[in-house]
């Protein structure tokens, strides 16, 4: 299956958990790599239906285009986490680092 859309067939799996796991682990990295993941799913939601249930698809438009995805990780955690809420995708956890001895 090919599309045009450079990130479409990534961002089409997020009906599997496991990859739309992947897809927010890019929401949780840098500024600019939020920045440009929100900017591709925004773009992929507008060019591709069904991706998303209508019931849930104006507040994940909303939240990927009105929050500040380049600031702080404390401060889009949040609306990060909402989007998870929303797509049904298990929220990024921490996973501690081993012990150094």
């Amino acid at each position: 299956m090919s599309f045009p859309c450079r990130v479409s067939v990534p961002l089409l799996k997020m009906l599997d958990q496991d990859a739309g796991q992947r897809l927010l682990r890019h929401l949780h990295g840098r500024g600019g790599i939020r920045k440009t993941t929100a900017s591709q799913v925004y773009e992929m939601l507008l060019t591709y239906s069904g991706v998303v249930g209508a019931d849930v698809l104006d507040e994940v438009m909303a939240v990927l285009s009105d929050t500040a995805w380049d600031l702080e990780l404390l401060l889009v955690r949040g609306h990060r986490n909402r989007l998870c809420d929303l797509l049904g995708v298990p929220r990024p956890q921490l996973v501690p680092k081993p012990a150094v001895r």
